[in-house]
């Protein structure tokens, strides 16, 4: 295994423990693969015993899972079959039971959001708009999905049921009226959701958002649209501390 950082100089998958409880400086950090394609966007599953990600072992970008405890061969889950296009497949994430991931594919010639069984079986189309759909997320209790969209022009955050979008199955944009304090259109991205469901963060900002990107949180139906952060520099990528549990007396 090699040493951090890698001498490679490629992206690599890592796990460390949180604090360095142990006090000998190096949080044992683990390096999970080593080869020589680009590794990006780890997913854990809900128990933590694996973790799905994306890699260019093949040249193109699928979805590979691998176990936590590694080092171990990763299992590609995506790979298309023999005489398909190439395509990239990428940004898994794992539904609240782990049976699921829902992840991005520009098999169909553009960005959208697609849903397959943990295994890598029944891969199954969500969203089908000619636009770009991505960055999709799991609602808690794995009845929805968030993803990005600039379906409306502008990077909006959409909300659809895990489930074919179509008629009776509309994806619906949250944050079309949200507008910086100067009255410009904002590019929102990321979406995570709150523990209970009731809520999504996200950052917004104009132009790549990376330099004057805000932190933001607004309703799952729309409403109360809340600028979290104010500052100078760009703020990106939210997440939420998990659901508070009661301390035993």
């Amino acid at each position: 295994m090699a040493e951090f950082p890698n001498p490679e100089g490629d992206f690599e998958l890592y796990v460390m423990d949180i604090a360095d409880d142990d006090g000998d400086g190096n949080d044992h950090l683990r390096r999970l693969t080593d080869n020589t394609a680009t590794e990006a966007g780890p997913a854990w599953s809900p128990g933590g015993k694996k973790i799905a990600f994306s890699s260019t072992l093949d040249g193109d970008g699928d979805v590979y899972l691998l176990e936590a405890d590694g080092p171990d061969t990763p299992v590609t889950l995506t790979n298309e079959a023999p005489g398909q296009p190439a395509r990239f497949d990428g940004q898994p994430v794992f539904s609240p039971d782990g049976t699921r991931i829902a992840f991005l594919s520009v098999r169909d010639g553009n960005n959208n959001v697609y849903m397959m069984a943990a295994d890598g079986t029944d891969p199954t189309r969500i969203t089908s708009s000619p636009a770009s759909d991505s960055q999709p997320e799991f609602s808690p209790d794995g009845t929805r999905l968030a993803f990005t969209s600039n379906r409306d022009g502008d990077l909006d955050l959409y909300v659809i049921n895990a489930l074919p979008e179509g008629l009776n199955n509309p994806a619906v944009n949250l944050t079309d009226a949200i507008r910086t304090s100067s009255g410009a259109v904002t590019n929102d991205r990321w979406p995570a959701w709150s523990p209970d469901g009731t809520k999504l963060a996200f950052w917004a900002g104009t132009g790549a958002g990376l330099a004057d990107g805000e932190i933001y949180s607004i309703n799952t139906d729309g409403t109360n649209p809340t600028n979290l952060t104010n500052s100078a520099t760009g703020d990106i990528t939210p997440d939420w501390g998990p659901r508070p549990t009661k301390q035993p007396r």
